[in-house]
Formats: C-alpha cells, structure tokens, sequence
C-alpha cells in the first residue's frame, strides 16, 4: 500500500493524509479473508462493508445523542439527521 508520502503514512499532524483508517482496514481485511473461505462474491464483500459502514455510523449517531443528552438534557430530534448534512 501507498502512503501519503514517500515515507509512509503520516500520522504527525504536520504532513498530509490520505484518508486511510488502519482500524477499518484491518476489519474488511478479516471480514475479506472469511468471505474467500467461504466461497462468497465480492459483491457480498461490498454489501457487508456498506452495511457496516452505516451500522458504526447510527451506533456513533446514538452514543453522541446520549452523551450530548445527558450533558444538555433533551436532544432536538432534528438531532437524528446529523449524519445526512455531515459530509459534502
């Protein structure tokens, strides 16, 4: 794999990144692995990536609403469109 640089992937705050998440690699890797020895597609992989995708960003959805809750009371429940404005 190719960093950002040419001295690797950059974690130091000062060079560029490219957006890579070891963590989330290191995940489709093993979820990768098990799909090949179970003889599934690759679309099954793609369908498993996106459906965890968007299963991590709702559990990261409702454990901010809780914490922003309990540190301000009662959540607005425009609160549950967080996500949708959130990128462009």
């Amino acid at each position: 794999m190719q960093g950002a640089s040419e001295r690797g992937t950059p974690f130091d705050g000062e060079n560029p990144t490219n957006g890579f998440h070891p963590l989330w690699q290191a995940l489709l890797a093993g979820v990768a692995w098990l799909f090949d020895g179970l003889g599934l597609s690759a679309t099954a992989l793609m369908w498993a990536a996106v459906l965890s995708s968007l299963a991590l960003l709702a559990a990261a959805v409702v454990l901010l609403g809780r914490a922003a809750e309990r540190a301000h009371g009662r959540l607005s429940p425009w609160f549950a469109l967080l996500p949708v404005g959130s990128t462009r």
